[in-house]
């Protein structure tokens, strides 16, 4: 348990993202680089980054698990962001039948992946309201994977379909597409270790919230549930975040909005049942 709420602080105070550290194997995962003036690159800051990847000890800098560790140069003591993991990032579009549209998701592999035969835990990361799938594509998320050893899978929700089916709206089903169609999706095509205890899910603000929602209803799916800054009543906040839209005004359907809470589904949960971390700030 140490393990895995050290993991967790890790990732959640540098970008929201998802350490599950403690259900990954030991699997380190150590990029060389080294400095080299004659090969400049630059970062979305306009920062020259002098590196280049090397497979030799001889080097300036040496970047482990997405992070500057230590440099002889000291002008390779560069920014996290200036650094590019190994780990790689496929988009795909999964058709979800309920919904009767394809959904974009964001599938980031560790780069040992492609070097063997193993199955992987697998996190299912969830945006906040009005992000997308696309926030899972950067530099210290991707370092994360690699040093875990974990598949981060992040769907799309619409901007803001909350994560829950939606009684009013048919297009906006996104319990179903995220359990029933893109989870067994998922375990079909990539190597996952296929059970409980290896798979996780999390997310930020309204993702926060869904995560919780969907890990909670679905506890013989979800081992670990991660909310980061996220809420846990939705009845204070009619009017806001596109909350009317997917369940109906709250003064017609006041029972409505309180059974997608979590508040309510939380109290259908027997202590020590499933893994939780909350976190607000960064400190």
């Amino acid at each position: 348990m140490q393990k895995l709420m050290k993991g967790f602080r890790s990732v959640a105070f540098a970008l929201c993202a998802l350490p599950f550290a403690a259900m990954a194997e030991e699997l380190p995962v150590v990029a060389y680089w080294r400095f080299d003036p004659d090969q400049p690159m630059r970062d979305d800051s306009g920062n020259v980054n002098n590196l280049v990847h090397s497979d030799d000890n001889h080097t300036d800098v040496i970047v482990e698990d997405g992070m500057v560790r230590y440099g002889a140069n000291p002008a390779c003591q560069l920014s996290t962001e200036a650094i590019l993991p190994l780990a790689t990032l496929t988009n795909l579009t999964v058709r979800s039948e309920k919904m009767g549209k394809g959904i974009p998701v964001s599938i980031v592999l560790p780069e040992s992946y492609e070097r063997g035969l193993t199955n992987y835990p697998c996190v299912y990361m969830l945006h906040g309201a009005g992000g997308s799938h696309a926030r899972v594509d950067n530099p210290v998320v991707r370092g994360l994977a690699d040093r875990y050893g974990l598949i981060l899978v992040a769907p799309d929700g619409g901007g803001q379909g909350w994560w829950l089916d939606s009684p009013v709206k048919p297009d906006s089903q996104y319990e179903t597409f995220v359990v029933g169609e893109l989870l067994p999706y998922v375990d079909a095509r990539f190597r996952t270790q296929n059970v409980r205890a290896k798979r996780g899910i999390m997310g930020g603000s309204m993702g926060g919230h869904g995560a919780c929602y969907l890990g909670f209803r679905h506890k013989d799916l979800f081992g670990v549930v991660g909310i980061i800054y996220g809420g846990v009543d939705l009845m204070p906040w009619a009017g806001r975040w596109g909350l009317d839209e997917c369940l109906g005004p709250r003064n017609e359907h006041p029972e409505r909005w309180r059974e997608h809470s979590v508040l309510q589904v939380a109290k259908t949960l027997k202590n020590g049942e499933i893994d939780l971390i909350c976190t607000v700030g960064t400190e």
